[in-house]
């Protein structure tokens, strides 16, 4: 397991890593594999409503101004990817929120044309625009629907990112990614098609950003994941995400440690395994943020001599609870028993990292603050 907030990541740093680094569009990076996929373990899209206007004004607003078309003006940073063992998919290491926030503006301007240009029949130039943002949005074309999308978001995010694809009225439950297209919408409300045409270009041609392709052979991911969020961890990053209505803490940090080791099965035995394994556990907090943190300091105590809680303030109690937890994780779970999945009988020395999910899923059915008809 890598050593907890190592300045160096094995497989992107050191002897034997291999990297290839350039700049590209954000329209180059959605086009450059047939199926750009979030990781299941990664959190919820949770770009607000600040964050979106600032992208809007930086991006587009100052992009249409200069006339952007496919020579990246905006600089928005690196992402990180790796192609599946098996080359199905382009995995987004880091980069999941431009990404996502870029396909939702494309999804925004294609609405508006469909809703104000599109009444009985869509005119000539109308469907030129239509067609050239769908090349962003769909591998194949007009066969348009959810199993053809180029983005596959975030696990939970999936349902109503699916449903404004197909410009369709999501669920009405809380969603920072609906929140964000209807953003969009009214940025773009009674636009005329040249200027919407200028939107859509400068977002996927004028934006670049400097993609970091992971190349290293028999690369240990699950590091790699564990690494990044570390590193923004320190950075004070992940425990205060200001976005309303996202549980984004000590849970998220934990799914990650978790599912991570699972990330090179495939992704239907992958979804399955999140869907009936980590899923069920994580419910049990859903609605609390801080509940969880109470229970991962109970269970630490349980099993350690010493609570890693304490007085200090509420960023640094964070990293020191992650840092407890994963010291008690790299010290009964082995990694490379990831396909035994059973219940603990006996007490090994090593256990698999399910079977300390389980360990933990049972240990919620003792506390008092967790509702027992969901432990």
């Amino acid at each position: 397991m890598l050593a907890q907030f190592s300045h160096e990541c094995p497989g992107l740093h050191g002897k034997g890593s291999k990297t290839d680094i350039h700049e590209e569009t954000i329209g180059q990076v959605l086009q450059s594999h047939s199926v750009v996929e979030i990781p299941i373990m990664q959190r919820r899209y949770c770009w607000s409503g600040t964050v979106l206007h600032k992208w809007w004004a930086d991006i587009v607003g100052e992009g249409v101004r200069r006339n952007w078309t496919k020579s990246g003006t905006h600089r928005a940073g690196k992402a990180v990817f790796r192609v599946r063992d098996d080359g199905s998919s382009l995995l987004v290491v880091d980069g999941q929120q431009r990404l996502t926030t870029t396909a939702l503006l494309l999804m925004a301007v294609t609405a508006e044309i469909m809703a104000n240009y599109a009444s009985t029949s869509i005119d000539d130039k109308a469907q030129t625009i239509v067609d050239k943002v769908d090349q962003f949005l769909f591998r194949t074309s007009p066969s348009k629907s959810p199993t053809t999308s180029r983005l596959i978001p975030s696990f939970l995010d999936r349902e109503a990112y699916f449903s404004l694809l197909m410009n369709q009225v999501p669920s009405p439950d809380p969603s920072a990614l609906v929140d964000a297209y209807n953003v969009f919408r009214t940025k773009t409300y009674g636009l005329t098609l040249d200027r919407l045409d200028q939107i859509a270009t400068s977002a996927v041609h004028g934006v670049t950003i400097m993609r970091v392709n992971i190349l290293t052979e028999n690369l240990n991911l699950c590091q790699v994941f564990q690494w990044l969020q570390e590193r923004s961890l320190v950075a004070g990053e992940i425990l205060f995400n200001p976005t309303p209505g996202i549980n984004f803490g000590s849970i998220d940090l934990i799914r990650n440690l978790f599912v991570s080791n699972y990330i090179h099965w495939s992704r239907d035995r992958l979804e399955s395994l999140y869907e009936t394994r980590w899923l069920p556990f994580e419910l049990l907090f859903s609605s609390n943020g801080l509940t969880f943190d109470q229970f991962l300091n109970d269970y630490i105590s349980s099993k350690e001599s010493e609570a890693p809680n304490d007085k200090t303030g509420r960023q640094k109690r964070g990293i020191k609870l992650y840092s407890s937890f994963t010291a008690l994780y790299s010290r009964i779970v082995d990694p490379a028993q990831v396909e035994t999945m059973d219940s603990i009988s006996d007490v090994p020395d090593k256990i698999s990292p399910m079977q300390m999910l389980l360990d933990m899923h049972e240990f919620a059915k003792t506390c008092s603050y967790i509702p027992q008809n969901l432990a």
